[in-house]
C-alpha cells in the first residue's frame, strides 16, 4: 500500500508491537495503521497491555502468517486467528471465558469496519467516528490509501475531513459546507467528529 503515516512516539528499548514500514524515517504503511487501530480496540476497551499484545501476534504468526509479514490484516485472522489470538491474550492477563466473549465481540466489531481485495487483504477502513464505539456505526468515514493519499475523507468522495474542520473551525457553518461540497448535513457532522474528539459524544 503505498501510502504513509508518520509515527511520533518516542525511541524505545521494547521490541516494538508493530514492525512499521519505514524505521528510519519513522513512516507507517496502511498495514500498520490497521494494526494500530486493532491494538487501540484492546488498549482502550480492555487495557490490555502492549506487552500481552506482543506475545499474543508472536503465536498468531506461526499460525497465520510465518513469513514475518503483517497477520493482523490477513483473513485468516479475522476468521480464525481472532479465536486463537484471544485465547492467548487471555492466559496472558488471567481473564476467564465471559471476559475472552467480550473481547472477541470488541475484536470482531473492529475487524468488520473493513474492506478486503480479493486475496483478503485490508484494502480500506472505516474509522469510528463516534462513541460509543460500535460496529454498526455509520460508515461515512473511509480511509483508503488509493483515495486522497489516504487521508480520512468522506465516503464515496474525495473531500478531506481535515478540510472539512478546517472550514468550520475558522467559521463556516454546516449547512454552507454541506451546500458547497453537495453532501447531506449528517456527512458533514460525521467529518467533523472524525476530526475532534468532542465532538464524538
Amino acid at each position: 500500500m503505498g501510502q504513509s503515516y508518520t509515527y511520533r512516539g518516542e525511541e524505545s528499548f521494547f521490541e516494538p508491537v508493530i514492525d512499521i514500514a519505514d524505521p528510519a524515517r519513522k513512516y507507517l504503511s496502511f498495514y500498520n495503521l490497521f494494526e494500530a487501530y486493532i491494538c487501540d480496540a484492546l488498549r482502550r476497551e480492555h487495557k490490555v497491555s502492549l506487552g500481552q499484545i506482543r506475545d499474543a501476534i508472536k503465536l498468531i504468526e506461526t499460525e497465520i502468517d510465518p513469513t514475518g509479514g503483517h497477520p493482523l490484516v490477513e483473513q485468516r485472522f479475522a476468521t480464525v486467528g481472532v479465536k486463537l489470538f484471544i485465547e492467548r491474550l487471555g492466559e496472558l492477563i488471567g481473564v476467564r471465558n465471559p471476559n475472552q466473549t467480550t473481547m472477541r465481540s470488541v475484536l470482531e466489531g473492529y475487524l468488520k469496519r473493513v474492506d478486503r481485495d480479493k486475496f483478503g487483504k485490508v484494502m480500506r477502513l472505516y474509522p469510528f467516528t463516534r462513541a460509543p464505539r460500535l460496529p454498526e456505526a455509520p460508515r461515512i468515514v473511509v480511509i483508503d490509501p488509493t483515495v486522497m493519499f489516504g487521508r480520512p475523507v468522506i465516503t464515496g468522495t474525495r473531500v478531506a475531513t481535515a478540510m472539512v474542520y478546517q472550514r468550520w473551525k475558522a467559521g463556516e457553518g454546516i449547512e454552507v459546507l454541506a451546500e458547497d461540497y453537495a453532501r447531506p448535513i449528517p456527512e458533514i457532522e460525521e467529518a467533523l467528529r472524525c476530526e475532534n474528539a468532542e465532538l464524538s459524544a
